[in-house]
């Protein structure tokens, strides 16, 4: 279970950490030309939520019992949210880029929005909306994921043999052939 959630975690985090900065929708213009939408452009509140997802993912790895499990959960939430905030985008996407129309086109506000023929999404939105499927699965994962069980130290069994104030006692042990550092 914890190969499965490193995999997916390593998976979604990478995916978002490649696309975010990619053009994830291209809006032509009237005029012929075409501007980029990023998903860091697209959304600012996405890219929030996801930089909060990765420090609950960074959280998981110190943090055990109810607390990592606490965290994973807000992992899971932050990241969803994200995924929400680009989905409410991906029906107008040229909204996230109105200045940069507004600037090539001279026409500002809502009326810049008339020189936008079309937009199309690129390859990088669906690697990004396949790193935040990964991100929101490995919060439920981290969630339900069971605690590594509680190993013993292999030198305390050898430190019960024999009286832990008695260092000469110790040291006879180790003469007599014992090994501290066997299971």
């Amino acid at each position: 279970m914890r190969r499965l959630h490193a995999g997916v975690t390593l998976v979604g985090f990478c995916a978002l950490l490649v696309t975010l900065g990619a053009p994830w929708w291209n809006v032509s213009l009237e005029s012929g030309a075409i501007i980029p939408v990023s998903g860091v452009t697209a959304s600012p509140l996405a890219s929030s939520l996801f930089a909060v997802g990765a420090a609950a993912l960074g959280l998981t790895f110190v943090l055990r019992g109810p607390w990592r499990r606490l965290v994973s959960i807000l992992q899971g939430i932050s990241c969803g949210g994200a995924a929400y905030a680009v989905y409410a985008l991906s029906g107008r996407p040229e909204v996230a880029v109105l200045s940069e129309i507004g600037s090539l086109t001279g026409v500002t506000g809502a009326s810049a929005l008339d020189a936008v023929v079309g937009a199309q999404a690129t390859a990088f939105l669906w690697v990004g909306v396949l790193g935040i499927t990964a991100s929101i699965l490995s919060g439920a994962l981290g969630a339900v994921m069971p605690d590594r069980a509680a190993t013993t130290d292999r030198f305390q069994r050898s430190a019960e043999m024999v009286d832990p104030k008695d260092s000469v006692a110790t040291w006879d042990d180790l003469s007599e052939g014992s090994d501290p550092t066997t299971r």
